[in-house]
């Protein structure tokens, strides 16, 4: 009969990966479908649901780019501590460069690079995720159009000195 090339798809339990599989034992049954006999040896091994699909950056992150949850909870508490100390807490994130929350937030950033809480080349997503998720404030437009504003007013380097002094306050 000469050599017959197989391509066979295991389907491992939900959370579950198809860890080894070191030898198989197949034959062809009287209808011709594929059988294997050995199946009991194809090992799996969990795969935590965290640890599944690409991974999102984290703000505050340590050594092996995880998130640093000490410093995620100092930082959020200094930011909504800065933001209830100035009327701020009730705006919503918005699409606008010279909006009082949003030149808060570019200030904060400069302080956390210089600190060398955040990297200098963070994600603007991963700041969103921090600002809504974690800290709960609110948006009037979507991550998406936050994170598009963020970015180039961060990648400039202009702040509002004055709010900067008010922020530095705060460390």
């Amino acid at each position: 009969m000469g050599d017959k090339n197989f391509t066979f798809n295991f389907n491992a339990p939900v959370g579950q990966n198809i860890a080894n599989v070191e030898h198989m034992d197949v034959h062809l049954d009287k209808d011709g479908q594929i059988q294997v006999m050995n199946a009991e040896q194809v090992s799996t091994a969990f795969t935590p649901k965290d640890k599944r699909g690409p991974k999102f950056q984290v703000l505050f992150a340590d050594e092996n780019g995880d998130e640093n949850s000490e410093r995620t909870h100092i930082e959020k508490e200094r930011l909504l501590s800065y933001l209830r100390d100035n009327d701020l807490l009730s705006q919503r994130l918005s699409s606008s460069k010279h909006d009082e929350l949003t030149q808060t937030v570019i200030c904060f950033c400069k302080k956390w690079v210089e600190l060398k809480y955040v990297s200098t080349s963070f994600s603007p997503t991963a700041l969103t995720r921090f600002l809504t998720d974690t800290c709960g404030i609110e948006k009037k437009v979507d991550q998406v159009s936050v994170a598009n504003v963020l970015k180039p007013l961060l990648a400039s380097g202009r702040y509002d000195k004055h709010i900067y002094d008010q922020v530095c306050e705060y460390f």
